[in-house]
């Protein structure tokens, strides 16, 4: 049997931060709010004997678009400016398709501003391709650090082949 995906879990250094962030700026929906108690060195290398985990999904779905919010009970102050740029190994992004214009938007009312880009794209259905498409795709700092990608939602990455010859247009 394939593995699948089943969810994505964030350390987050302010939990209330990052519901609004997903919740209010992404739409996505709170399908669990719960306190796991027990031996976190053991399973996570973490000192704590408990964890506050929120898990969030698609508001139509729960099976899809899962991310977990984490914080450890350990003391220890994850309060501090992550730091910016590409990890040096380890999760890069989380890509969302989206109601691209209107999330966007909400995310810069939340103080969350997306760096849009455009690029020269093919869509490839078979052998067809349209030079003409221009594939907009959105780049948002989470309030962890974590780089958010926004793609229109009629748009599936996975039939998108991308050759980037230099952005065409940049929103800020």
């Amino acid at each position: 049997m394939f593995p699948t995906f089943d969810h994505t879990a964030i350390i987050t250094a302010d939990m209330q931060e990052s519901v609004r962030f997903y919740c209010e700026g992404l739409g996505l929906k709170m399908v669990s709010d719960e306190e796991i108690v027990g031996n976190m060195q053991r399973i996570f290398g973490v000192e704590s004997d408990s964890v506050h985990a929120i898990q969030l999904a698609h508001p139509e779905d729960v099976n899809v678009a899962l991310v977990e919010l984490v914080e450890f009970r350990d003391g220890v102050n994850r309060r501090d400016e992550p730091p910016r740029g590409l990890p040096a190994r380890g999760l890069w992004l989380i890509a969302f398709r989206c109601d691209f214009d209107a999330t966007v938007e909400k995310l810069a009312a939340l103080g969350y501003p997306a760096i849009v880009d455009a690029f020269d794209g093919e869509v490839s259905e078979g052998d067809a391709y349209d030079p003409s498409i221009k594939l907009r795709v959105g780049v948002v700092a989470g309030p962890d650090g974590e780089v958010v990608e926004l793609v229109p939602k009629e748009l599936s990455l996975a039939s998108v082949r991308l050759r980037q010859r230099g952005a065409v247009g940049s929103v800020e």
